[in-house]
């Protein structure tokens, strides 16, 4: 599985994040070690009050752990590469937290990754653990996983001049979704626009029929805008240098500023007569929107049925742990069964119980997590049909999405798809 980590502060900004269900179908709080607080905020609190004492300013670690788009990787799996990434950062046996995330791509693929954090702050050094060549191992790393499980290596593993050309990155995805465009291809027309122009104007008439233009930034040199207030960096999306941008597009000042540009925009898309295309647009908007509801209804009913499962699960292991100290010798009785060699008898037999009803746990958690997982593609393939496939000849289509959107009214009143996880 791909690997990112990177040293960071701001603690309760990532525990917002990581707890941040508007983005994300589900979150779970897998493990909280070795932190006074149980919750996200309380421990990342934790770990910056111990870094006031030193001269750190980024006292956690953040990696992503991101499994391969068509693999179900196992909580187990996701452990393993936690424990080995933490021997290989050099953080063993420090304060750590693992979230699991399940959401949406900007692909459109619905996929599970997981996010664990460590505090990097030495209790008692009062030092901050150092990461040298992180990126480097955890590289390696990465590699083993895909090689162990059989999984096939994404490109420029090996080689980065191999690597997609147009692939995008966090800020990137994130700045393309808000404004409502995929990222793979914005950054493909921006990419080919730059690539066929030999001046500024040649590249403003290749984007302009798109709706973007050029400006000049505020704190960047040059920005692409369109008429919805995003911005694009022009090196950043199109990957080169501000001196090259520089050298094809002449100086800055000969662009208008951001919001006089974008104010030229709005008023050419009022003056367009596309009828056509704006009522093509505003209908996919429209049954988008439709889709969109129903696939939140089975999000909620999904969570529901997954706390219910959990609840059901600590309910249990609430009990072990009772019957496991009950079974506790007190005083003579405990020195009289050390002395005739059966003292840990029960408690070794009730912690091997203890030890296989928390796999059957997550043996149970996975299943459950694997169909989840599987309905919401399903969903979500249906809901690209019903936003995107309108026209006649796609009425077939069109009524097997109208009978998933009902489906999932349905179940919303109270008459689930699927039963109780037993």
């Amino acid at each position: 599985m791909i690997l990112v980590g990177n040293a960071r502060g701001h603690g309760q900004n990532l525990a917002r994040h990581l707890l941040n269900l508007e983005d994300n179908d589900h979150v779970d709080v897998h493990e909280v070690r070795g932190f006074m607080a149980d919750d996200l905020s309380g421990a990342f609190a934790e770990a910056e009050a111990l870094c006031k004492a030193t001269r750190a300013k980024h006292y956690l670690f953040s990696l992503s752990l991101n499994p391969p788009a068509d693999a179900e990787a196992t909580i187990d799996q996701f452990e393993d590469a936690v424990d080995r990434a933490e021997r290989a950062l050099g953080l063993q046996s420090q304060p750590r937290a693992i979230v699991f995330h399940e959401k949406e791509g900007p692909d459109g693929l619905v996929r599970r990754h997981a996010h664990a954090v460590w505090s990097r702050i030495n209790a008692g050094t009062m030092k901050a653990i150092p990461h040298p060549h992180f990126k480097r191992r955890l590289n390696a790393l990465a590699k083993e996983f895909y090689l162990e499980n059989g999984w096939e290596l994404p490109r420029g593993f090996n080689n980065s001049t191999d690597r997609d050309a147009n692939a995008f990155g966090l800020v990137e995805a994130q700045q393309a979704q808000s404004s409502g465009h995929d990222p793979k291809k914005l950054k493909i027309l921006f990419k080919d626009a730059w690539q066929n122009a030999r001046n500024a104007d040649e590249f403003r008439q290749a984007l302009q029929p798109y709706g973007f233009d050029i400006a000049r930034g505020d704190r960047r040199g040059f920005v692409l805008v369109d008429k919805d207030q995003a911005t694009y960096a022009v090196s950043r999306w199109i990957g080169v240098k501000s001196r090259e941008v520089a050298a094809k597009l002449g100086p800055s000042s000969n662009f208008a500023s951001i919001e006089a540009t974008r104010e030229l925009l709005v008023t050419a898309a009022k003056d367009s007569t596309h009828t056509f295309e704006q009522g093509i647009k505003l209908l996919k908007q429209q049954r988008s929107a439709r889709a969109k509801s129903a696939r939140q209804h089975l999000v909620h009913q999904q969570r529901e049925e997954r706390l219910l499962l959990l609840e059901a699960q600590a309910e249990r292991a609430q009990q072990r742990r009772e019957v496991l100290q009950a079974l506790k010798p007190r005083e003579l009785k405990r020195l009289f069964t050390w002395f005739v060699g059966r003292g840990r008898d029960p408690q070794n037999t009730a912690l091997r119980t203890e030890e296989k009803a928390r796999a059957i746990d997550k043996v149970q958690l996975q299943r459950m997590v694997v169909r989840q997982l599987e309905d919401r593609r399903n969903a979500t393939t249906l809901l690209t049909i019903s936003a995107t496939q309108f026209r006649g000849k796609s009425i077939a289509s069109e009524k097997v999405a109208n009978r998933f959107v009902r489906s999932i009214g349905r179940t919303a009143t109270g008459h689930p798809v699927h039963g109780r996880e037993r």
